[in-house]
């Protein structure tokens, strides 16, 4: 994976800046006890990239367990954390997808809006692809980062976001199950 030189120092989290999706039929009681697990996306895995040899994961799994109400019972969701700036200059929007759903999932296409109330959007219904070769099955209880490139435009609006400006939307969300 390509070595990240912004290490969310300072995080930026709208706790506003979340979504989910329900599922029905699963105990609600036994996932409330469950902590969320961080998991290594495939392509990290596959250049052995851990959690314990990984700066950037290791500030991800900080904020997992300052943050325990990010995701909800028998959903699976998106949770905005910040911008990441790579080597190369260019800039991605760091997201955790959390499943909660009683089930893995993979292979995930949803469409997503986000942006402010003022109208201003950095993507409006678009359709974003969770692949397992890149990001791997998504276990149950589990959160895993995804990464969405952004013009500088969109960097500028994400910026202007605050939880009380703050739109989130998932609209056809589709999965596989392994």
């Amino acid at each position: 994976m390509k070595k990240w030189i912004v290490i969310l120092t300072a995080v930026f989290m709208l706790s506003a800046c979340s979504f989910s999706v329900g599922f029905e039929g699963n105990n609600t009681e036994e996932q409330e006890e469950k902590e969320l697990q961080l998991q290594v996306t495939q392509v990290d895995k596959d250049s052995g990239v851990t959690v314990e040899n990984n700066e950037t994961y290791q500030e991800i799994e900080r904020l997992l367990k300052e943050n325990p109400d990010w995701g909800y019972p028998n959903d699976f969701g998106l949770q905005v954390v910040d911008l990441i700036t790579f080597e190369e200059g260019n800039v991605q929007l760091l997201m955790l997808a959390i499943n909660q759903t009683g089930q893995p999932l993979k292979d995930i296409s949803l469409n997503l809006t986000l942006g402010s109330t003022d109208g201003d959007m950095i993507m409006d219904n678009e359709l974003v692809h969770i692949e397992e070769q890149i990001i791997g099955v998504i276990e149950d209880h589990s959160a895993v980062p995804v990464l969405l490139p952004l013009n500088e435009e969109q960097q500028a609006i994400f910026n202007t976001l605050t939880d009380e400006n703050v739109v989130m939307e998932l609209d056809n969300f589709d999965y596989e199950t392994p």
